[in-house]
């Protein structure tokens, strides 16, 4: 079965999910995950520093 016809066959039997419905940034969804993740003060620092330093510039937006 091609691609295509999967698709279509998905979206009939409403199993289809839209590569892009779920799309978010790296940089949003590591500010989310900082703010849900219980940790010390000390820790959700230097996350956010390795985070801005060295893993978002990396991977860009």
């Amino acid at each position: 079965m091609d691609f295509a016809t999967k698709m279509e066959n998905d979206k009939r039997e409403n199993n289809y999910l839209d590569p892009s419905a779920g799309k978010v940034s790296v940089r949003r969804y590591a500010a989310d995950w900082l703010a849900l993740k219980p940790m010390a003060a000390g820790t959700e620092e230097s996350y956010e520093r390795i985070m801005r330093l060295h893993v978002l510039p990396q991977l860009g937006k």
